[in-house]
């Protein structure tokens, strides 16, 4: 590194009276570079190795001002019709914007300034834009019209903007119907639906129309007043021939009726009527005329009247509709005497023949029919022994008609009696109105003794095991226990009768069943590995028994005390103990690297760290299978295994070497640990069924980037193991 020298306003006092400076040696700006070459020593931006810039200077010393490179300065172009706008050919790279010249390209006419980018287009047959086409989006465009039927006349809705005139299109805009060359404003208007002349009017004023005639009384025959149309108005018809159109009943063909009109115009007024009526004589002025004298004719003769019905013209009092009385004449000209009469007396049926009749609707005759007769008292006209005064029998029937039935024959006062159906007179809480009760009494007298429903029933329970014991869920009402029921509701399982609240559970039972039904599950009565009682003898074993979760269970291994462990029931569905989790964060506590139980209070946990002890570990490894799996890792591959557990217990050194030599007398090396491969398992929380031997190292989970091992000692993102055996 070359030293700068550094100068100070005190070492420039001491170097007064000595010899100055040569410009060789001389840096004011401090830029690096010596007057003698810097041509500006004040500015440390000016120095012969500066790139130039666009700023009015000479920043490189090539004695050269804005002498920039390619790319620094700016575009300018070639403006010669001084429009603001420069053709893109020759264009021009400078600091500043030199004569006759824009800052702005894109000019596809540079002779004309009223040609440019942005100039307005106009109908000139010439691009005043440079947008590339030419009139294209015009400010001055002409509309016209299509004209698809070819008549000279265009569509209003069919408009096209355009310069120039279109093929098939004029300026004309008033034609109503393109489609058709037959109309248009010039044709001439015709019956045929269509506004031939687009007056806005269909068919108005056709050259062809008819005249119709107006039908007033609408009796479908017209009248005087026309009208000429394409089509019939409202009202009118094409005939003309109605005699008087203000009358319906008047028209040629008409019935000619008594009215004075000339209904058929024929010019003869009521001659032929087809309505002539019938007049009849009414001799005793009644307005009812005798049948036997008529005369046919429109006008009624003197003391004539229109119907024939009287019955008798000879006396006024008899006609229809007269009042009838009893008198043996037919009055109302019915042809029955004395029927309904006004002055009838009523009778009311007696149908028991008592003599007295009831108040049900009456007969009103002259006379009385047979099975009437006259009073309306009788309480039950269908029993010859009950009328008023009638004597009073214990029969449930009011006999004498006071409103009271069997009086002075209910004993006990309860209002019934022994006929009405009171089954104990002398009870007066027994009788069919009563309430049943448990008492082995009827007392509502239905012949049933006690029968459902009855007040003060008992609740009864089935058994239908026949433990003594009743089924909570089906239970009865009734005043004794019906078979096959019992007063309690104690029994958990009414299907077994070896389960109920009497039963002592078996210490050997393991099936998960509340024997004593006390709502517990207790010594024997728990699943398979679910106590110490109930232990299995292995995580595998009572996979096969039937336990299928993953979690704690009991287990002896190898005769061992019963010990609490956690069971994978899922991985390879073999059933997996575990024995251990390595936490690297807890290396070097208290039993990391000896054969002794470590944290067993945290035993069973899959996060904590512990271990069991070797003894204990081979217990459960009845199988010689171990399986290695690491959790919450960073790393990318399971490397080398820490001797026999994840607790630095020792390294093995061959695959035939004795466990004893590491604290683990008398018990073998696993020889599966030689005849599998161990291989390398990608990504975090993976496993390996089964480990191998491998001489002279440690096993562990390391985060090297590929296969290979350095061991315990140079490993590269240690993370946590949990060691399983089976």
């Amino acid at each position: 590194m070359r030293l700068k020298p550094l100068l100070t306003p005190a070492l420039l006092l001491a170097m007064v009276g000595c010899r100055g400076p040569t410009p060789s040696e001389i840096d004011v700006d401090g830029d690096g570079v010596f007057a003698n070459v810097d041509c500006n020593d004040d500015d440390p931006a000016i120095r012969p190795d500066a790139v130039d810039i666009c700023d009015g200077i000479d920043n490189n010393c090539d004695g050269s001002i804005d002498n920039i490179a390619a790319g620094d300065g700016t575009l300018f172009y070639a403006d010669g019709d001084a429009d603001g706008f420069g053709s893109d050919n020759g264009a021009l790279e400078a600091c500043d914007l030199p004569a006759g010249y824009a800052t702005a390209g894109g000019d596809c006419d540079d002779a004309s300034a009223a040609i440019h980018p942005g100039a307005q287009e106009v109908c000139d047959g010439v691009d005043n834009d440079c947008d590339g086409g030419v009139d294209l989006n015009a400010v001055d465009p002409s509309t016209w019209y299509a004209d698809a039927d070819d008549d000279g006349f265009g569509d209003l809705a069919s408009p096209i903007v355009a310069c120039d005139q279109p093929s098939g299109a004029v300026v004309d805009a008033t034609d109503c119907d393109d489609t058709l060359d037959t109309v248009h404003p010039n044709a001439v208007e015709v019956c045929n639906s269509v506004d031939d002349n687009c007056d806005g009017d269909i068919d108005g004023d056709a050259t062809d129309a008819p005249t119709w005639y107006a039908d007033v009384d609408g009796d479908g025959y017209g009248g005087s007043t026309a009208t000429v149309a394409c089509v019939a108005p409202q009202g009118h018809l094409s005939s003309s021939d109605d005699c008087d159109d203000s009358s319906a009943a008047v028209f040629p063909g008409a019935d000619e009726l008594c009215d004075g009109l000339d209904n058929d115009c024929n010019g003869d007024i009521d001659g032929g009527a087809t309505d002539t009526p019938t007049w009849y004589a009414d001799a005793d002025a009644d307005a009812f005329g005798d049948p036997t004298s008529a005369t046919v004719q429109c006008n009624a003769p003197v003391g004539s009247v229109g119907n024939g019905n009287d019955c008798d013209d000879a006396s006024a009092s008899n006609y229809p509709g007269a009042a009838e009385v009893c008198d043996e004449v037919d009055n109302n000209c019915n042809q029955l005497i004395d029927d309904d009469p006004v002055d009838a007396t009523p009778f009311y049926p007696d149908d028991d023949g008592d003599g007295v009749g009831t108040d049900l609707p009456s007969v009103l005759a002259c006379s009385a029919p047979t099975g009437f007769g006259l009073g309306i008292d009788d309480c039950d006209d269908t029993r010859d022994f009950i009328y008023p005064g009638a004597t009073e029998l214990c029969d449930s029937y009011d006999n004498d008609c006071n409103g009271g039935a069997d009086e002075g024959f209910d004993v006990d006062g309860d209002l019934y009696t022994s006929c009405g159906g009171d089954c104990d007179d002398n009870a007066a809480a027994v009788n069919p109105a009563a309430t049943e009760v448990c008492d082995d009494i009827d007392n509502n007298c239905d012949g049933v003794i006690d029968e459902a429903g009855a007040t003060g029933e008992s609740t009864w329970y089935s058994d239908a095991d026949s433990d003594t014991y009743g089924d909570p869920t089906d239970s009865t009402q009734r005043c004794a226990a019906p078979s096959g029921y019992v007063s309690n509701s104690d029994d958990c399982d009414d299907i077994d009768p070896n389960i109920n609240p009497s039963i002592t559970p078996s210490v050997s039972a393991c099936d998960g069943v509340d024997v004593n039904c006390d709502g517990l599950l207790q010594g024997g009565e728990v699943n398979y590995g679910d106590s110490a009682v109930c232990a299995g003898t292995s995580c595998a074993e009572l996979l096969v028994s039937g336990a299928s979760a993953d979690g704690l269970y009991w287990v002896t291994p190898a005769g061992r005390p019963a010990q609490k462990v956690y069971c994978d029931m899922t991985t390879d569905s073999v059933g997996w103990t575990l024995v251990g989790v390595a936490r690297y964060d807890q290396r070097g506590l208290p039993g990391w690297n000896g054969e002794a139980d470590l944290n067993l209070s945290d035993a069973g946990s899959t996060s904590l760290h512990w271990h069991y002890g070797s003894d204990l570990v081979n217990a459960l490894a009845a199988s010689d299978e171990f399986r290695a799996e690491c959790f919450e890792s960073n790393n990318d591959y399971l490397r080398y295994w820490w001797g026999v557990s994840a607790y630095h217990w020792g390294s093995l050194t061959s695959a035939t070497e004795s466990w004893g030599d590491y604290g683990r007398t008398g018990i073998s090396y696993p020889t599966v640990w030689a005849t599998h491969h161990f291989g390398l398992v990608s990504g975090n929380n993976e496993t390996v069924a089964v480990i191998t031997a491998h001489t002279g190292n440690h096993w562990a989970c390391a985060g090297n980037s590929g296969p290979g091992g350095e061991g315990y000692t140079g490993r590269n993102g240690v993370s946590n193991l949990r060691l399983w055996a089976r």
